[in-house]
């Protein structure tokens, strides 16, 4: 994915891997400071644990949409 938004390279690296069925990955929007899917203690979040829903994409400015 082409992250043109990105400010700084990300640390580190994971492996490809598939997200199990009912659950999320979810990834910090600060990478480099960010405790999320990619480490052990967090893990893929099941779907139950979502307390909110998207409605808006806000950036990139050049993709603002609402979503369904």
């Amino acid at each position: 994915l082409n992250e043109t938004y990105i400010l700084e390279k990300t640390r580190g690296s994971y492996p490809l891997a598939t997200v199990p069925e009912g659950t999320i990955f979810v990834m910090g929007d600060n990478r480099n400071n960010s405790e999320d899917s990619r480490f052990r203690d967090v893990g893929f979040v099941p779907l139950d644990m979502v307390k909110g829903k998207a409605v808006m994409v806000f950036w990139p400015l050049d993709h603002i949409k609402t979503l369904p």
